[in-house]
């Protein structure tokens, strides 16, 4: 795909030149890559044209950080001591020799001139001219502020003018935004600019067989079963392979846990291929579009709330559900996608789409990965009974749109899917998260199944009421149960989602309760253990649910020592950046504060415990103001 750019560089090599040459592209697509691997071996194997007894060598300098012209002949200098060393090589040419000497002080090698007599006196192996020397110059957008472009580029000029052979890898739609990059600034000293297309297969294969093929072979074999998936991935996001071996990287750590767990627990290890696929699919989209910058730990929300209905909406939207849904109101061509629109066709088109709060705190950086929580979010997804997959979680993926899998039913095998599925509503099997689509699966295609509406609802809210003592309490469920524009018969599912959240807060408000007592329990009685508990829930706000005058009560009886533990859990709760879940939090920091200075006769005693307690208050009041 690159032999033209190839040819250009050997060209630009072996006629006499005044001016440098510039490789072009986007960033992370494997400009680097490429001359690292296919462009220095070509390079050093080429002949000069003036003296057919040397070759060229190549030398690569990344400029990322380097802040003026001093530290870039610094780092010359650095890439060519190994040589000056090991090799018993003199630099003839007053240009590299003045290089030398500017960058010894930069670099802390003191007495230049005797190590350049020495090398004069020593035995030759090669004699190395200037301009012997390819100097590839990488990241030229990347420099730090403090290093103008104008100045480097008369370094550049400065080199070239007297012969020197210099190549520059950038991405010039980023140089462009420097209004100091001027079309004459590189007409001047820019002769040849070509651009660098990636041969994605080949550079997926060579990044792969190079990190993983001997140390970690399970995991090299699985990448590539997945191979094909990857690239596709790859192609939509700019080709950047920097974002795909960010991904590469942190997906071994889950692959090799969630491995080591199938070879020590048989019950986990059914469905294991479906397990591990959920697994990938969710890890490929978070690591990359957090590389892309497109999310943050603060996107949680969003990524909750992406659902089977999202999918079906969006599917929906299609020419299947014009035609079955002509007098519904299209959507506007012009109209922006959403990002969730956008997400979901990206990556799970043809996958269902499972959310896995470990995975998404690990790939935004906000938790090291915990591969018991992630253990705990599948078997939630894939429920086993007696050694298989439950039954009602295999007919809800027979009929889910994850592959189009109910496209390969019978009209009866589907008929008769949908009906059982209907029986295991009535038992209330399903979760909360579910009971929407599901509804939907019993009604869409304009009810094609003719089912009784009305009767329908009442049996779906018969059914999830009878499943109250099964359900877990869904943090934000009303995420979940996002139901778009474009569902059939929206009024109906808003009705099950109504009924499906009523239930929830229900629970929810028994969960608090419940929770309440165990925390203030521990306080009282197992600090470690109520540390453990009040750290391992960093996202929602639950201490507004706390009654302030039983925190206050055990206040009193814990030891001095953990009120100051207190204080800095608090102070790391509602550090500087706060997760906007915890905004509602500030109510409590304010009501906290004030109950802890409330100037009672015992506060006024001057003793140790009284002092802990304002630090205690002195640090919420700090946290106070970050809240703002």
């Amino acid at each position: 795909m690159n032999e033209g750019l190839i040819n250009v560089v050997l060209q630009y090599l072996d006629i006499e030149t005044n001016y440098g040459l510039i490789i072009d592209g986007k960033y992370g697509i494997g400009k680097t890559h490429f001359f690292k691997k296919i462009l220095i071996p070509k390079i050093e194997n080429t002949i000069l044209s003036e003296n057919t007894q040397k070759k060229y060598l190549a030398v690569h300098i990344s400029l990322f950080g380097l802040k003026n012209i001093e530290e870039i002949k610094a780092e010359i200098f650095m890439s060519l001591y190994s040589i000056l060393k090991n090799k018993k090589v003199r630099f003839t040419n007053a240009i590299t020799k003045s290089i030398i000497r500017g960058a010894a002080n930069i670099v802390g090698i003191k007495e230049t001139n005797t190590i350049l007599e020495e090398l004069e006196k020593t035995v030759i192996d090669v004699a190395l001219d200037y301009n012997k020397l390819v100097i590839c110059f990488d990241d030229i957008d990347r420099k730090s502020e403090p290093l103008i472009i104008t100045d480097f580029f008369g370094f550049i000029n400065f080199l070239v003018e007297d012969g020197g052979k210099i190549l520059l890898i950038a991405n010039e739609e980023k140089l462009l935004e420097d209004e100091k990059y001027t079309s004459q600034l590189k007409e001047k000293v820019i002769g040849v600019s070509v651009h660098y297309f990636p041969d994605i297969e080949k550079v997926f294969d060579e990044i792969l067989k190079e990190r993983y093929e001997n140390p970690f072979k399970l995991y090299f074999n699985y990448i590539i079963e997945n191979r094909e998936r990857i690239i596709e991935i790859v192609k939509v996001n700019d080709n950047n392979f920097r974002n795909l071996i960010f991904f590469l990287e942190h997906f071994r750590i889950v692959f090799s846990e969630l491995e080591n767990l199938f070879q020590v627990e048989d019950d986990f290890k059914v469905s294991q291929a479906e397990k591990i696929k959920a697994v990938f699919d969710f890890s490929i989209a978070v690591f990359i579009e957090y590389k892309l910058g497109k999310i943050n730990v603060n996107n949680l929300n969003i990524f909750q709330g992406m659902n089977s209905s999202s999918l079906y909406s969006i599917e929906l939207s299609g020419a299947l559900a014009k035609d079955l849904n002509k007098n519904k109101t299209e959507e506007k061509d012009d109209q922006e996608p959403s990002y969730t629109e956008v997400f979901l066709k990206k990556y799970f088109s043809t996958s269902k789409y499972y959310f896995f709060e470990s995975i998404f705190e690990y790939g935004t950086g906000s938790r090291a990965f915990e591969i018991h929580k992630l253990k705990d979010e599948i078997q939630k997804y894939f429920l086993v009974e007696e050694g298989n997959i439950a039954r009602h979680i295999v007919i809800f993926n027979k009929l889910s749109y994850s592959n189009h899998s109910y496209l390969r039913l019978t009209d009866s095998q589907y008929k008769a899917l949908t009906y059982e599925m209907l029986k295991y509503v009535d038992k209330g099997v399903y979760t909360l998260k579910d009971y929407t689509t599901v509804f939907h699966f019993a009604t869409r295609f304009n009810n094609v199944l003719n089912m009784n509406i009305g009767k329908l609802k009442k049996r779906f809210k018969k059914g999830i009421e009878k499943g109250f003592n099964k359900y877990d309490y869904v943090d934000q469920l009303d995420f979940y149960l996002m139901v778009t524009d474009g569902t059939e018969f929206k009024e109906d599912v808003l009705e099950i989602r109504k009924h499906c959240l009523s239930i929830n807060e229900a629970i929810g408000k028994a969960n608090n309760k419940q929770n309440q007592e165990n925390i203030i329990q521990l306080l009282e009685n197992g600090f470690e253990e109520f540390m453990k508990q009040v750290n391992s829930d960093q996202y929602s706000p639950f201490w507004n649910d706390i009654p302030l005058k039983k925190i206050m009560l055990s206040l009193n009886k814990i030891e001095k020592f953990q009120i100051i533990r207190l204080a800095n859990y608090f102070n790391n709760r509602y550090r500087r950046y706060i997760y906007e879940g915890l905004y509602p939090e500030k109510e409590f920091v304010t009501n906290f504060i004030d109950t802890i200075d409330n100037p009672t006769k015992k506060r006024k005693i001057r003793n140790l415990r009284n002092r802990c307690l304002d630090f205690l208050s002195k640090t919420l009041k700090e946290c106070e103001s970050n809240f703002s």
